[in-house]
């Protein structure tokens, strides 16, 4: 920010882009979403995630795949079922630590998503 201000023009992933660090600016793309603005990736992030990310799609799609994706992860679901795994493979994980040791954020993280 101290170099190209708080909005600028750069490239990301390959593409052109504006960025923008400007929380007025922000606030108003984010409330005119849909409006005034599309949100997007660039095209190299499909490639990454898969055409039917739900970062990727766009639009009518998109509002589709979210609305199956909180179907799926309703709140009694999340709490009946997810939850008490995640709980469980998260205090696996962490009984692991030796004590005062140092632990890799990102491996354990790893740990906990993968159920190592």
């Amino acid at each position: 920010m101290c170099r190209y201000g708080t909005i600028y023009r750069s490239n990301l992933f390959g593409e052109p882009a504006i960025v923008s660090a400007d929380a007025g600016l922000n606030k108003f793309i984010m409330q005119n979403e849909g409006k005034l603005f599309e949100a997007s990736y660039p095209k190299s992030i499909g490639g990454v995630l898969g055409k039917w990310s739900m970062l990727v799609i766009v639009g009518d799609m998109h509002k589709h795949m979210r609305n199956i994706s909180l179907n799926f992860l309703s709140y009694s679901r999340v709490r009946t079922l997810l939850v008490k795994d995640i709980d469980y493979h998260a205090r696996h994980v962490i009984s692991s630590w030796k004590h005062n040791s140092i632990v890799s954020a990102q491996n354990e993280a790893r740990r906990v998503t993968i159920y190592h």
